[in-house]
């Protein structure tokens, strides 16, 4: 179910949201990101993403419903 409360990164390529943990990284670490790409537009992107970049695990490839507001 949709909670506005829960957490959510957009990623820089394609511009969908994601729940951290989905992607396979704490909160903490979500708020530490100056960008994030998911598993789709890092292999697109390859060496052209940022180091401090954080791009989701194949495994966890799974979207989530678009939420409007940006943490």
């Amino acid at each position: 179910p949709y909670n506005p409360d829960d957490l959510m990164v957009q990623c820089e390529g394609c511009k969908d949201w994601f729940h951290p943990t989905c992607m396979g990284m704490t909160i903490e670490q979500a708020k530490k990101l100056d960008t994030f790409l998911c598993a789709d537009c890092a292999k697109e992107n390859g060496a052209k993403r940022p180091s401090n970049s954080y791009p989701s695990s194949p495994s966890s490839d799974s979207k989530v419903e678009p939420k409007r507001r940006k943490w």
